[in-house]
């Protein structure tokens, strides 16, 4: 029994020994954690930009469709009617 005793104690020892350890290692990694965070980059202090928004209607064409269609047949520079009977 006393040999028990002997190495329960012995356990409790090296327990207290490990989470010492622990601490120290956690510590450790706390630093270098710390250590590669970089620091935030200075407040940089600039006159505010002004910015003008305008809505301006822009034409569109639709290139698809013509814009002046003659008939087959007829040139640009001789008048449709030609040839025919106009009377007022």
């Amino acid at each position: 029994m006393e040999n028990l005793e002997l190495e329960n104690q012995e356990l409790r020892e090296e327990m207290t020994s490990m989470r010492t350890k622990i601490e120290e290692l956690t510590e450790s990694v706390k630093s270098l954690a710390t250590a590669q965070i970089p620091p935030p980059p200075p407040p940089s202090f600039s006159t505010p930009a002004w910015t003008f928004v305008t809505n301006i209607p822009a034409s569109t064409v639709s290139v698809s469709t013509p814009q002046h269609t003659m008939p087959e047949g007829h040139s640009w520079d001789v008048p449709i009617c030609l040839g025919e009977v106009f009377h007022p």
